[in-house]
Protein backbone atom coordinates (compact mmCIF):
# COMPACT_ATOMS: atom_id res chain seq x y z
CA UNK A 1 0.00 0.00 0.00
CA UNK A 2 1.32 3.40 -0.93
CA UNK A 3 0.55 5.89 1.77
CA UNK A 4 0.41 9.61 1.24
CA UNK A 5 3.94 9.78 2.70
CA UNK A 6 5.23 8.14 -0.48
CA UNK A 7 4.03 11.07 -2.51
CA UNK A 8 4.45 14.79 -2.50
CA UNK A 9 2.46 17.97 -2.34
CA UNK A 10 1.52 20.48 -4.99
CA UNK A 11 0.48 24.12 -4.60
CA UNK A 12 -1.14 25.75 -7.61
CA UNK A 13 -0.75 29.49 -8.14
CA UNK A 14 -1.94 31.68 -10.98
CA UNK A 15 -1.75 35.39 -11.65
CA UNK A 16 -5.23 36.33 -12.85
CA UNK A 17 -6.45 39.93 -12.80
CA UNK A 18 -9.64 39.49 -14.87
CA UNK A 19 -11.79 38.22 -12.01
CA UNK A 20 -14.57 40.31 -10.55
CA UNK A 21 -15.53 40.44 -6.87
CA UNK A 22 -17.34 37.23 -5.95
CA UNK A 23 -15.76 35.18 -8.72
CA UNK A 24 -14.08 31.92 -7.75
CA UNK A 25 -11.01 30.39 -9.36
CA UNK A 26 -10.23 26.67 -9.53
CA UNK A 27 -7.53 24.37 -10.81
CA UNK A 28 -9.31 21.46 -12.44
CA UNK A 29 -7.89 18.49 -14.29
CA UNK A 30 -7.56 14.78 -14.80
CA UNK A 31 -7.05 13.59 -11.22
CA UNK A 32 -9.27 13.15 -8.18
CA UNK A 33 -7.61 16.04 -6.33
CA UNK A 34 -8.45 18.24 -9.32
CA UNK A 35 -12.03 17.05 -9.74
CA UNK A 36 -11.58 14.99 -12.93
CA UNK A 37 -12.21 18.07 -15.10
CA UNK A 38 -15.43 19.04 -13.28
CA UNK A 39 -15.11 22.72 -12.27
CA UNK A 40 -17.49 22.16 -9.35
CA UNK A 41 -15.10 19.57 -7.92
CA UNK A 42 -11.86 21.38 -8.78
CA UNK A 43 -9.28 22.65 -6.34
CA UNK A 44 -10.25 26.11 -5.11
CA UNK A 45 -7.67 28.88 -5.18
CA UNK A 46 -7.94 31.94 -2.98
CA UNK A 47 -6.67 35.50 -3.12
CA UNK A 48 -6.73 38.47 -0.76
CA UNK A 49 -6.56 42.24 -1.17
CA UNK A 50 -2.85 41.93 -0.37
CA UNK A 51 -1.99 39.07 -2.75
CA UNK A 52 -4.29 39.86 -5.71
CA UNK A 53 -3.86 39.15 -8.64
CA UNK A 54 -2.05 36.02 -7.38
CA UNK A 55 -4.40 33.16 -6.49
CA UNK A 56 -3.09 30.16 -4.50
CA UNK A 57 -4.41 26.74 -3.55
CA UNK A 58 -3.79 24.93 -0.31
CA UNK A 59 -1.12 22.21 -0.67
CA UNK A 60 -2.67 18.98 -1.94
CA UNK A 61 -1.14 15.54 -1.45
CA UNK A 62 -0.57 13.50 -4.57
CA UNK A 63 1.17 10.17 -5.16
CA UNK A 64 4.70 10.36 -6.54
CA UNK A 65 5.35 10.40 -10.28
CA UNK A 66 1.79 11.26 -11.25
CA UNK A 67 1.37 13.47 -14.31
CA UNK A 68 -1.28 16.03 -13.47
CA UNK A 69 -2.96 17.64 -16.46
CA UNK A 70 -4.93 20.74 -15.57
CA UNK A 71 -6.28 24.13 -16.49
CA UNK A 72 -7.58 27.03 -14.48
CA UNK A 73 -11.22 28.01 -14.62
CA UNK A 74 -13.08 31.02 -13.25
CA UNK A 75 -16.59 30.51 -11.96
CA UNK A 76 -18.65 33.68 -11.94
CA UNK A 77 -20.10 34.98 -8.70
CA UNK A 78 -23.03 33.00 -7.30
CA UNK A 79 -24.97 36.28 -7.34
CA UNK A 80 -24.58 36.45 -11.13
CA UNK A 81 -28.00 36.12 -12.84
CA UNK A 82 -26.50 33.48 -15.16
CA UNK A 83 -23.48 31.87 -13.50
CA UNK A 84 -20.90 30.66 -15.99
CA UNK A 85 -17.42 29.18 -16.13
CA UNK A 86 -14.52 30.72 -18.05
CA UNK A 87 -11.74 28.29 -19.00
CA UNK A 88 -8.24 29.22 -20.03
CA UNK A 89 -8.26 29.45 -23.81
CA UNK A 90 -5.26 27.63 -25.23
CA UNK A 91 -4.67 24.33 -26.99
CA UNK A 92 -3.80 21.38 -24.78
CA UNK A 93 -3.41 21.47 -21.01
CA UNK A 94 -0.91 22.46 -18.39
CA UNK A 95 0.94 19.53 -16.84
CA UNK A 96 3.11 18.75 -13.87
CA UNK A 97 4.74 15.54 -12.64
CA UNK A 98 4.59 15.07 -8.87
CA UNK A 99 7.76 14.20 -6.97
CA UNK A 100 8.07 12.04 -3.86
CA UNK A 101 8.94 13.94 -0.71
CA UNK A 102 8.71 17.34 -2.39
CA UNK A 103 6.37 20.29 -2.13
CA UNK A 104 6.10 21.78 -5.59
CA UNK A 105 4.65 25.21 -6.26
CA UNK A 106 3.48 25.63 -9.85
CA UNK A 107 3.03 29.33 -10.62
CA UNK A 108 1.31 30.30 -13.85
CA UNK A 109 -0.06 33.33 -15.64
CA UNK A 110 -3.71 33.07 -16.67
CA UNK A 111 -4.05 32.13 -20.33
CA UNK A 112 -0.31 31.70 -20.96
CA UNK A 113 0.53 28.03 -21.14
CA UNK A 114 4.30 28.37 -21.49
CA UNK A 115 4.90 30.61 -18.50
CA UNK A 116 4.51 28.09 -15.67
CA UNK A 117 7.41 28.07 -13.21
CA UNK A 118 7.72 25.16 -10.78
CA UNK A 119 9.74 25.51 -7.60
CA UNK A 120 10.38 22.57 -5.25
CA UNK A 121 11.25 22.23 -1.60
CA UNK A 122 11.76 19.12 0.49
CA UNK A 123 8.87 18.13 2.74
CA UNK A 124 9.67 17.50 6.40
CA UNK A 125 9.81 13.75 7.14
CA UNK A 126 7.25 14.12 9.92
CA UNK A 127 4.55 15.07 7.44
CA UNK A 128 4.04 11.44 6.52
CA UNK A 129 3.06 10.66 10.08
CA UNK A 130 4.96 7.34 9.90
CA UNK A 131 7.95 7.24 12.22
CA UNK A 132 10.13 4.17 12.71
Amino acid sequence: LNGVHDGGQVVFQVDCAITKPGDELFATGGHDVLGQWAPDKGLKLDTTKETFPTWSSQPVSVPADVRLEYKFVIKSAKTDPKPFATWEAFEGNRDLVSKAGMKQTARSIWGKKVDTRVSSEALPEALGGQNG
